[in-house]
């Protein structure tokens, strides 16, 4: 045998030993590095996919109740101006429309036309877009009704026009029609339509008939013009002797309650929302849940004059059924898994308000799409790994070694970044992309990766509703400072979480003979998202009652009634300090609801005081009376300093706390700036004293300056 050849056989079986344990460690290390990768990303997706949903269950129910709040808002303050109207004398006839003028296209008011926004079933069974007035309200009288006999009815319900106006504007989207129906059988709706059928009376509508002086909500029902399905928001109006004079009334469309389009949008068409709430089954003797409203009543052939039978939930595993209704009679949010009509599902349910409850139904297949999808490529990618490496073993010559330690060093390169881009994933980096090229079937494996993480983004869209809460509740808080003659004012709010219970307002209080204007700062217990809500309630109820009559007392006690309904026992309050303005008199009159007292400095005498005063914090006793002080004659350069105590209860690194003695110290030495300045020295302060640690409260303050 020539030289040659023997030194190539030697050559060949020291190539071969090596290959083999390179072979062997291969084999092993992809099998174990594909199983953790496969069970890695099944866990994490699965304890993603139904936080996910717990979570869009929880919001959505905080919405539901949010708009639930604002609609009983706006209608007490139709009701009221309803009920004004009733006992004044009649205005001047104004240019009203009725409904057949809608009908009719010669006599369709001005401005009025089609409306995406409003569609009524047509005779074919089609939805068409329905003829609107957002400038005018359209006015039917009940059959048999002659319009000498209640002209002047007509007159005094037009002033509810600008009313009507404004809260439409306000509402949005959300809201459908808001009317005033009278005893006399006038009925005034917004914004205009016709399409009223033969024989309809509203006095016979049941939420006209069960309307009483509390707010009251009706099952969904049929609206008369549309045929689409409405839920009804009522209140009874009485005359000044006690006697009834109408109703005012609300309709919502029943999608929008249920938030149909946003939620399917996130998931699937498939996915199903209702209402339920707990009832006792007499024959199982066990609890089961009444669907209040579903998606499904929508589609019902059912006719305006008929009644929509609310259904109890149906389900196949009466154990889990019986679960979840006590879960719901407890108030709690969570989530169960069941079939709904034979299909695999996940249930997440959150409560809205005591016995209501937001129920999302989401077919398992969904949230299970894409875990199997990467783990059926990860499974794929490495039983081709496997053959891969153990034909390269097969072609033990000194090309073919060479081929395969480079296609391992490859191969091994490529799974590990696959690996690292599924860490990076389990954690939340939406961004991670794999590129790379094998131009082979792996190809198709980092494809599939590709194009999942964009899907997967898309279902954690959630996520970012919450940042945008924290937006909307920035926008809440006032803009610019109120211009005043004589004063210089600034404010600030820092919140130490997404949303805060914190908040701070400028008021006008014109219809106040002694002010002009107000600050309020206020305190919600808590923080996040609850908290948030109830301040942006506590908001709306003090702008709202500040438009009215009213000095600051008054103005609080009302409120503090609205608030203390909101939270209904929970244990939550709110702390507020109310100072109204007189500054063409140098005078203030402040109500303290169990807020701190303000701060006033006289920078002459160099003496601090504070404003202080006897009150409950809002939340605790709706029948709470509140003390109201004034304070004249203050000197020009004076300081007034109402804040939160975030401020004086920040924590340094040694835990002391920063006080008010630091604070007035601040104050003193700073009285000579703006009032702005005097804010960001406070914040600058705060930080410093921090050392970098985290705020564990909100921090809001108000200065006025005296010029």
């Amino acid at each position: 045998m020539k030289l040659r050849w023997k030194f190539f056989f030697i050559l060949l079986t020291f190539s071969l030993v090596p290959l083999a344990i390179i072979t062997i460690v291969s084999q092993r290390g992809t099998s174990r590095m594909g199983a953790e990768i496969s069970a890695d990303v099944q866990q994490n997706f699965a304890r993603l996919a139904t936080a996910i949903l717990k979570r869009t269950a929880e919001n959505s129910a905080a919405i539901v109740e949010l708009g639930r709040k604002s609609f009983e808002l706006a209608l007490a303050g139709i009701a009221d101006e309803a009920e004004s109207a009733f006992t004044e004398d009649p205005p001047a006839r104004v240019k009203v429309y009725f409904a057949a003028d809608f009908d009719d296209p010669a006599n369709t008011p001005p401005g009025a036309g089609p409306h995406p926004g409003y569609v009524i079933k047509s005779g074919a069974g089609s939805w068409v877009e329905d003829v609107v007035s957002f400038e005018h309200p359209s006015v039917f009288l009940s059959p048999g009704v002659s319009l000498s006999e209640v002209a002047d009815d007509i007159d005094r319900l037009s002033l509810l026009t600008d009313a009507f106006v404004e809260i439409s504007a306000k509402l949005g989207s959300a809201l459908h029609w808001v009317y005033v129906s009278s005893e006399s059988g006038v009925h005034l709706s917004f914004p205009g339509h016709g399409g009223y059928p033969e024989g309809y009376d509203p006095r016979q509508r049941s939420w006209y008939v069960d309307a009483a002086d509390e707010m009251r909500w009706s099952l969904p029902l049929v609206d008369a013009t549309t045929g689409q399905v409405i839920v009804t928001l009522s209140k009874l109006l009485r005359y000044r002797d006690g006697s009834r004079a109408g109703v005012a009334a609300m309709d919502v469309l029943l999608t929008e309650v249920l938030r149909v389009e946003t939620l399917s949008s996130l998931f699937t068409a498939g996915m199903q929302s209702m209402l339920v709430t707990p009832v006792h089954n007499p024959q199982s003797q066990a609890s089961d849940l009444l669907i209040i409203a579903q998606k499904k009543y929508q589609t019902q052939d059912s006719s305006w004059d008929g009644a929509i039978t609310p259904e109890r939930l149906s389900t196949e595993d009466p154990a889990k059924t019986a679960q979840l209704a006590g879960e719901i009679a407890a108030g709690r949010s969570g989530y169960i898994e069941m079939p709904y009509q034979g299909v695999p599902s996940i249930w997440a349910f959150s409560p809205v308000h005591p016995q209501t409850t937001f129920l999302m139904i989401v077919p398992r297949e969904v949230t299970d799409r894409l875990p199997e999808k990467t783990l059926r490529a990860v499974r794929a990618f490495t039983s081709e790994g496997l053959l891969t490496t153990a034909f390269t073993a097969l072609g033990a010559i000194v090309l073919a070694v060479l081929a395969a330690l480079a296609g391992s060093r490859g191969f091994t390169r490529t799974m590990y970044e696959l690996a690292d881009a599924a860490g990076r994933l389990s954690r939340g980096d939406f961004s991670v992309r794999l590129h790379l090229r094998t131009h082979d079937e792996r190809d198709q494996v980092i494809q599939a990766f590709n194009d999942m993480v964009p899907k997967l983004e898309d279902h954690l869209r959630m996520h970012e509703s919450l940042k945008l809460a924290t937006e909307v509740q920035q926008n809440l808080l006032p803009k610019i400072e109120p211009s005043l003659p004589g004063l210089d004012i600034a404010g600030i709010s820092h919140y130490c979480d997404e949303t805060g219970g914190d908040y701070y307002d400028y008021l006008e209080i014109s219809k106040d003979p002694l002010g002009a204007a107000a600050v309020v700062v206020g305190d919600v217990s808590g923080h996040g998202a609850h908290a948030a809500l109830l301040m942006a309630s506590a908001r709306a109820a003090l702008r709202l009652r500040a438009s009215l009559p009213g000095g600051p007392a008054e103005i609080i006690a009302d409120v503090n009634r609205q608030f203390t309904a909101d939270v209904n026992g929970s244990g939550a309050f709110m702390t507020l300090f109310y100072l109204a303005i007189d500054s063409s008199r140098a005078a203030v009159r402040w109500v303290r609801a169990g807020h701190d007292p303000a701060i006033w400095y006289d920078p002459d005498s160099g003496r601090f005081e504070e404003f202080g005063g006897q009150g409950f914090p809002l939340g605790v006793n709706e029948d709470a009376v509140f003390e109201e002080r004034e304070r004249k004659d203050l000197k020009s350069g004076g300081i007034i300093f109402i804040g939160t105590d975030g401020i004086w209860e920040t924590a340094g690194p040694d835990g002391r706390l920063f006080g008010k003695d630091a604070l007035r110290d601040l104050i003193r030495a700073t009285c000579e700036r703006s009032a702005r300045d005097i804010t960001k020295a406070v914040v600058h302060a705060l930080e410093t004293y921090r050392k970098g640690l985290k705020p564990s409260d909100d921090i809001t303050m108000v200065v006025i300056k005296i010029l």
